[in-house]
């Protein structure tokens, strides 16, 4: 069986101390949002992360069954490497988090699944750049 898993197959089994602990490391580290699917009115809710500390990544890849990419942003002086989760996978991830995740990221994270699982979108928290602003 392959260690990546498709949404239908995607589960979080993992203990209460790591989805605290990924829980700390999206709310300090990685980024919650959602955005505007191209050529749709649909939505795409996005866990994403980069980060140069490669043992932690690999950490964050083995708990969410997901791999890393080398980061491309150029203004990087040290290598990093960057991960994303999305639609249903993210979705799942935040549900189990969200009772960890503290602050503004917890309110967005609330707010994402709320609207993922209404299926709908309003028009006025669209930004230029494709990106979903959450009031």
């Amino acid at each position: 069986m392959s260690k990546y898993l498709t949404a239908s197959q995607y589960e979080l089994q993992i203990s209460v101390i790591d989805v605290a602990w990924l829980a700390g490391i999206i709310d300090g580290e990685g980024t919650v949002g959602i955005y505007k699917r191209k050529g749709t009115d649909g939505i795409r809710p996005t866990i994403s992360m980069t980060n140069t500390d490669k043992l932690i990544i690999d950490k964050v890849c083995s708990l969410l069954h997901t791999k890393a990419y080398p980061a491309r942003a150029k203004n990087l002086r040290r290598e990093a490497w960057q991960l994303s989760l999305q639609h249903r996978k993210a979705i799942m991830v935040m549900e189990k988090i969200i009772p960890y995740l503290q602050g503004e990221k917890k309110e967005k994270a609330i707010k994402i699944v709320e609207l993922y699982q209404s299926h709908r979108i309003a028009p006025t928290i669209r930004k230029e750049n494709g990106a979903v602003a959450i009031p």
